[in-house]
């Protein structure tokens, strides 16, 4: 009859209520995949390429600093702290006490009896995990501390990115600057030219007033730099996690340097790799689990109970051997009319199911998105740029031409300046 008995327990603890995972099938095209493009190159530290000791030290500082990386890390530690809170309901729990009662009773009409009681003691208390509730908890908090790891790594991506996209464009503003200041100058020289021919009779005042309006036109311009510049400065300061400090920041203004030949495709299963999409797919998971638990909280639960310990009138009897005590029980205990609160608690979980993993299947499709931008910006970045160089080249001999047939009474100053401006 034992014999029975435990088998029927373990099968009821072996019972589990949540539904079997199976990943979302993504949809992603074969022209991702290209088998020469090896899988590591997500983890290489990509900003050491450019060979820029400050690039490399801001991106080191703010991966220390960083207030979003400390509130993340922060996190990580919260969702371990739950992992053990949840864990331990899986186990006995074992409580020590100690307790004075004092009661009073009548023995006669006009007498009470007063006695005391001491008693050491302690106490044993275990759910029987009869539906997979407990496991189903104690994994979906682990797959949330797991999907909190994740969303911190990819934070330290986003974070780098972020960093290297503002160092950059501080350097494109930076050499933006210089072209303005450039500017300024050339417009000042035309300015007092025109101004001088314009006393001379030569050329009418409109062209003077047109080469002021230029001239003020490439100052507002500088100070419009300047300040978008000192923007993106206060914005890498707070990446870095410090207050805007009016430190002078050395650009370089090389970038040719540090032009690096990039893969213009990465393999499909890279995009399964993202920290975001197994965050997404670890959270997908964990709801899955929840329905588990919701679904066993509306059976009976089983509890164990024991209790031992020394009771005594007198504390100096606690330790004679007649005041030993103990005590065994046990319940089972289950719903019976909650007006359909674990019913909608069941439901609830599972509309919570399908909300991740229609997320993780739209950030598989952001990835491909993604992809498919810096694919298409690979490409098209590097022809525009071939295209640009030559049309600097051949903006700057309209110039010339431009100027000389100026100089010359052929044509008026406004092709000059629309030459000019377009250079």
């Amino acid at each position: 009859m034992n014999k029975y008995i435990f088998l029927l327990f373990l099968f009821l603890n072996a019972c589990n209520l949540a539904q079997d995972y199976e990943r979302p099938a993504l949809s992603l095209n074969d022209k991702f995949i290209r088998a020469d493009i090896e899988a590591n190159l997500v983890n290489l530290e990509w900003w050491t390429n450019f060979s820029d000791p400050q690039l490399v030290n801001l991106i080191k500082e703010a991966l220390e600093d960083n207030k979003d990386i400390l509130i993340s890390l922060a996190q990580i530690e919260q969702a371990r702290a739950i992992l053990g809170i949840t864990r331990s309901n899986q186990y006995p729990q074992l409580n020590a006490g100690l307790d004075l009662n004092r009661q009073g009773f009548s023995e006669y009409l006009n007498s009470v009896s007063v006695q005391n009681q001491f008693g050491i003691f302690g106490d044993l208390s275990f759910e029987v995990d009869l539906w997979g509730k407990l496991r189903n908890a104690t994994d979906a908090r682990k797959r949330e501390m797991l999907a909190t790891e994740l969303n911190y790594h990819s934070l330290r991506l986003t974070l780098i990115s972020d960093v290297a996209n503002i160092y950059f464009e501080l350097i494109s503003l930076t050499q933006q600057l210089k072209i303005a200041e450039k500017t300024i100058k050339n417009r000042h020289q035309s300015t007092t030219i025109l101004t001088e021919r314009f006393k001379k009779g030569v050329v009418p005042e409109l062209d003077v007033e047109q080469a002021r309006i230029e001239e003020l036109d490439a100052e507002a311009r500088f100070y419009e730099l300047t300040r978008q510049r000192q923007n993106l400065e206060h914005a890498l300061f707070v990446l870095l996690g410090k207050t805007p400090e009016y430190t002078k920041f050395v650009y370089s203004t090389d970038l040719e340097s540090k032009r690096i030949d990039l893969p213009a495709r990465v393999p499909a299963e890279l995009l399964e790799r993202r920290p975001d999409l197994l965050a997404a797919e670890q959270l997908l998971q964990a709801r899955l689990l929840n329905v588990g638990v919701a679904k066993a909280d509306r059976f009976p639960t089983l509890g164990l109970f024991g209790t031992v310990g020394q009771r005594s009138i007198r504390v100096e009897d606690l330790d004679q051997g007649d005041a030993f005590t103990w005590g065994i029980s046990g319940n089972l205990l289950g719903p019976v009319i909650d007006f359909g609160k674990r019913r909608s608690a069941v439901e609830l979980a599972q509309a919570q199911v399908i909300e991740a993993k229609e997320n993780y299947e739209k950030l598989a499709l952001v990835a491909v998105q993604e992809t498919e931008n810096s694919y298409t910006e690979i490409n098209t970045y590097l022809k525009e740029y071939e295209k640009r160089t030559k049309q600097i080249k051949a903006a700057s001999h309209a110039a010339l031409l431009s100027r000389a047939r100026y100089d010359q009474g052929f044509t008026s100053y406004l092709e000059v300046l629309n030459i000019e401006r377009s250079l």
